[in-house]
């Protein structure tokens, strides 16, 4: 007898994604390889002072507070009134400097000790829900503690950019919370995937949503993935008749050609990494 696998439609829909954007932002896999790591305990904190700020505001935010005391127990005893004027710059500075203070006193509480290297042992899925609980963490910070750090491990970190792309390109019908997103993604990408797929696949999805598939005005004729879009799709079909409105609002400037030179290539990868 025949055995005959159910292989989801999806999940080779998302990898032609992956190469389309490969070949239209011109990055090389083996960049993923190269960018420097922080240690997970720094990456949580980068990730929590980045959220939803633009990275030449939030990673000078996270400097600061690094140097200013020193080691993470010094900044734990601060407490938020002493950790907010060094990142009071960043959005919900506010809110962030008591979401650090209190994740850096749980994770003393609950370990003994304030690190987080203990995970490099565990599995993606016990380290996930150890880690979302923190406050401030959630699933998307803790995916960047597993995927960005020194911890290397095989998970996709999700933004709103991903979020709407995934609705966008039909893979959802609504939008989904960060949770539900990564446990889809993660059943339809590859499973022989490194670690370092990952974190590409993450640059590639979040450039794609800062430079064409904005959250207001999607550049949709310049989008490589036009072609397998549902929502471009919906809008030709409203564009083909006068009384139907179209969907989307088309970007109107000109997007700039994406330079293919490692250096500059580096410098647009480092960005896109919380």
């Amino acid at each position: 007898m025949q055995c005959v696998l159910d292989i989801d439609p999806r999940a080779e829909e998302l990898l032609y994604i992956h190469k389309k954007l490969l070949r239209f932002f011109g990055y090389e896999p083996e960049l993923a390889e190269d960018m420097p790591r922080l240690r997970p305990l720094d990456q949580m904190v980068r990730s929590m002072i980045g959220a939803r700020t633009e990275d030449s505001v939030s990673w000078p935010a996270f400097e600061r507070l690094r140097s200013a005391f020193c080691s993470w127990e010094k900044c734990r005893d601060a407490g938020p009134a002493r950790i907010l004027p060094h990142i009071q710059d960043v959005t919900c500075a506010e809110d962030k400097a008591k979401r650090i203070a209190a994740a850096l006193s749980q994770i003393t509480a609950r370990r003994g000790t304030l690190e987080l290297d203990f995970l490099e042992s565990w599995s993606v899925s016990n380290a996930l829900k150890w880690l979302s609980p923190l406050p401030g963490v959630g699933p998307k910070v803790a995916a960047a503690v597993l995927n960005f750090s020194t911890l290397n491990k095989p998970a996709i970190v999700l933004d709103s950019h991903h979020l709407r792309i995934l609705k966008r390109l039909g893979f959802t019908e609504n939008m989904l919370s960060t949770a539900k997103a990564y446990d889809l993604c993660m059943s339809m990408l590859p499973a022989d995937w490194k670690p370092e797929n990952y974190m590409t696949h993450h640059v590639l999805i979040k450039r794609l949503g800062q430079t064409v598939c904005h959250h207001r005005a999607p550049a949709c004729f310049q989008c490589p993935l036009r072609k397998v879009c549902s929502s471009f799709a919906r809008m030709s079909e409203g564009a083909a008749s006068p009384a139907a409105p179209s969907p989307l609002t088309l970007h109107e400037e000109t997007m700039p050609v994406v330079a293919r030179q490692r250096p500059q290539l580096q410098a647009a990868f480092a960005a896109a990494v919380p």
